[in-house]
């Protein structure tokens, strides 16, 4: 990764907090906010781009190492 900042997965949902250096996890990723922003308006910010999400439960996740991704990956990426 290039800049720290969220990211977005439609298809898990997720959102996801990764640092820069790290990959991103498997599939389709869509940067939605600088790491600057509050964690409570990304979700606002995710909701007005992709209105089917906001009835969603959404994942969340911090990802700071590839180690945290490919666990992240175990868990939630089909």
């Amino acid at each position: 990764m290039e800049e720290t900042g969220y990211y977005l997965n439609r298809s898990i949902p997720a959102i996801a907090l990764i640092l820069k250096g790290v990959r991103l996890p498997a599939g389709t990723w869509t940067r939605v906010a600088d790491d600057g922003v509050p964690a409570w308006h990304v979700r606002d910010i995710v909701e007005r781009l992709h209105p089917e999400l906001k009835r969603a439960a959404i994942r969340y996740a911090s990802l700071s190492s590839d180690r945290e991704v490919t666990d992240f990956e175990q868990a939630f990426v089909p």
